[in-house]
């Protein structure tokens, strides 16, 4: 703490500021170029619509850095997970984030973005497969009540829950088709 309170009364030029500018000053003054280039390449997502996954603490500075330059660039940014430092916890409330992992990771190489892909791929397959009711033959959003044993039966077999769910896509099937888009 004694170093960042030194670096921020060295480079004073961002106290008073507001907005952009003070984060602008800030990664200038205090940021180091890698924090300064991921909030560029994080604005750059934003602005062309691309998601980007947000991994750890160093990433998360830069997240914020962006954040108050460009405000609502966050919605473009999903957080890969939670790191144990303190000020990650700080800085994911800061920006209003809930990141889809908390293993306790802290080795700072993307470990938890690539832990978090699986889940994102997942997802989207689920969503983009996922049979409506109507699809699926679902009456009253699937609260109907057996009048029988035998509707009890037929109802609960294996073989209607399969009927229900066949409009589902495969998870490759889904995969194939997003490399595919991207080529």
């Amino acid at each position: 703490q004694a170093v960042i309170r030194q670096a921020l009364a060295l480079h004073d030029t961002a106290i008073g500021l507001a907005g952009p500018a003070h984060a602008r000053a800030a990664l200038r003054n205090v940021g180091g170029f890698e924090i300064a280039a991921m909030s560029g390449a994080y604005l750059a997502c934003a602005e062309l619509g691309l998601p980007a996954v947000i991994d750890g603490l160093i990433s998360s500075v830069a997240a914020l850095a962006a954040e108050r330059i460009a405000p609502g660039s966050r919605d473009w940014w999903l957080f890969g997970h939670r790191s144990p430092e303190p000020a990650h916890t700080l800085l994911l409330d800061a920006l209003g984030a809930a990141p889809l992992l908390d293993l306790g990771l802290r080795l700072g190489e993307g470990s938890g973005a690539a832990a978090a892909v699986p889940l994102l791929r997942l997802a989207c397959a689920l969503h983009g497969g996922m049979a409506t009711f109507a699809e699926a033959g679902v009456a009253d959003g699937g609260h109907q009540e057996a009048t029988s044993p035998e509707e009890t039966e037929a109802t609960s077999s294996g073989a209607d829950m399969a009927d229900a769910v066949a409009p589902s896509v495969h998870y490759d099937a889904v995969m194939e088709d997003a490399d595919s888009d991207r080529t």
